[in-house]
């Protein structure tokens, strides 16, 4: 992954596959649908506080 950073450009490496490496770290009760549900809500909230 590449991020503009001002001045420079910032490298992290990523894996080959993410979702492999991160398989039982986060340990949710919750459903996909209702944890997206949640963050577009958020999202929403942020982008009419203009943040």
């Amino acid at each position: 992954m590449v991020i503009n950073a001002g001045d420079h450009l910032k490298i992290i490496p990523l894996p080959s596959n993410p979702f492999q490496v991160l398989h039982g770290v986060f340990n949710i009760e919750k459903p996909f649908r209702e944890l997206r549900k949640q963050v577009e809500l958020a999202a929403g909230k942020e982008v009419k506080k203009g943040g």
